[in-house]
């Protein structure tokens, strides 16, 4: 038998060996599962006032329930300051809050009387230089993110009855309704121009905002 073939029966034979020893071992062997939980977040707000505790003087109570206010006379201010805050355990927020102005059916409060008062509110807010009111929709955007460590958002702090208001008005009743609404700032973008946020758009279902409204009597 020549030399050459000698090698290659002896590596056959190894290989055959090996095969064989292979084939008894036992391997060690693991595996691994994973669970990943995953919990979504929310937004959470609360739109508030703040008034006077009638048992303890310089002391203010935040109610939810809104505020009354009886004998009111034309030029007369009231002390109103509806907030927004974002709650503990939230996620970031745009915030934006509308304002409406209600009467009886049967009032004789007019339009007009109703007009004049509006377009006071929505001078004064506007002059904060915080809250951008756009007339589509008729919502005011405050300014920036709001987040669970912002200060809180005042739309106002205070209503002045118009002078104008006469006779028509006396011993009637009226209701300011304020509703504040908050969309997540993760991965939404509001229109914004000239540093306001003037919109949010109109590519979102209102089930994703969460809304809190509390309509208040004067």
């Amino acid at each position: 038998m020549k030399k050459k073939s000698i090698i290659t029966m002896v590596a056959a034979l190894a290989l055959v060996g090996a095969i064989g020893v292979g084939s008894t071992l036992a391997y060690f062997t693991d595996s691994e599962d994973v669970s990943n939980l995953v919990t979504m977040g929310h937004v959470d707000i609360t739109l508030y006032e703040t008034d006077d505790d009638e048992t303890t003087a310089d002391v203010l109570e935040i109610t939810k329930d809104g505020l009354k206010f009886e004998d009111v006379m034309p030029g007369d201010t009231l002390d109103k300051d509806p907030s927004v805050k974002v709650n503990a355990g939230s996620a970031d927020a745009y915030v934006r809050v509308k304002m409406n102005l209600v009467k009886a059916d049967d009032s004789t409060i007019t339009d007009d009387d109703l007009y004049a008062l509006r377009k006071a509110i929505k001078e004064d807010v506007e002059t904060s230089g915080l809250w951008y009111y756009n007339p589509e929709g008729e919502y005011f955007y405050y300014k920036e993110k709001m987040t669970t460590n912002s200060a809180p958002a005042v739309l106002f702090d205070t209503v002045t009855i118009p002078a104008s208001w006469g006779n028509n008005t006396a011993n009637q009743s009226f209701t300011i309704e304020i509703k504040a609404e908050a969309i997540q700032a993760d991965h939404f973008e509001p229109v914004v121009e000239d540093g306001f946020i003037t919109s949010w758009g109109e590519d979102f279902m209102y089930d994703a905002v969460a809304s809190y409204e509390v309509p208040e009597a004067e």
